[in-house]
């Protein structure tokens, strides 16, 4: 890839990986939803591809092939863009759903289902491992399948009942602790903040009494 194009990639941040699983860090590639504080860190069709090349679903060269190809068709990288933000809220509506211990919606599952249905798939071989690999084309949404696969796998797993929210953030984690009872998605970013404002205004009701 041209050192240009590869520095614009390599450019883009993105939240720490907390989830524990690909599907839920790509769904808090949107935090704070619902408040002044949101935050979305896929403001385009590079970002979304940039966050792929970087998780590894996609690599180097084809990261380069695709985005000449979104320079070359801006329409198309536009439209993608847009189901890739379709497809997150698609995948953070499921999870919210089996955290509510409620049937997900019809259409979000129809929406999963038809992303991974339109990208050709074959299983093969790497050392001891069985892999999949995704057929490569032109079509920029290419980049969308091997996510949908991973919420696929995390749904029908046992995993999928460790499935929790941050109360702060938003974020979705997969509560791995050893008693099941991790609240945050990390004591770092959400825990200490959590526990110091509580501290703070203990601090300031006995104050004020």
């Amino acid at each position: 890839m041209p050192v240009e194009r590869f520095m614009r990639l390599e450019a883009y941040r993105f939240p720490v990986p907390l989830a524990g699983t690909l599907s839920l860090n790509f769904c808090n590639t949107a935090e704070f939803r619902d408040s002044a504080q949101y935050a979305d860190f896929l403001p385009n069709y590079e970002a979304v591809l940039a966050w792929c090349w970087k998780n590894k679903l996609i690599d180097t060269a084809d990261s380069e092939r695709l985005l000449v190809l979104a320079e070359q068709f801006p329409l198309q990288s536009e439209a993608v863009h847009v189901a890739a933000l379709a497809l997150r809220e698609t995948i953070y509506s499921i999870f919210m759903a089996v955290i509510g211990n409620v049937t997900p919606n019809a259409d979000d599952l129809a929406h999963l289902n038809d992303i991974l249905n339109a990208t050709p798939r074959r299983l093969v071989t790497t050392g001891d491992q069985f892999i999949w690999t995704w057929a490569k084309s032109d079509d920029l949404a290419q980049i969308l399948a091997p996510i949908a696969l991973a919420a696929s796998e995390l749904l029908t797993s046992d995993q999928v009942k460790m499935v929790r929210q941050c109360p702060n953030c938003g974020w979705l984690f997969v509560d791995t602790s050893r008693n099941h009872r991790r609240r945050w998605c990390s004591m770092e970013f959400c825990g200490s903040k959590m526990k110091s404002r509580r501290q703070y205004e203990r601090r300031k009701s006995g104050q004020t009494s």
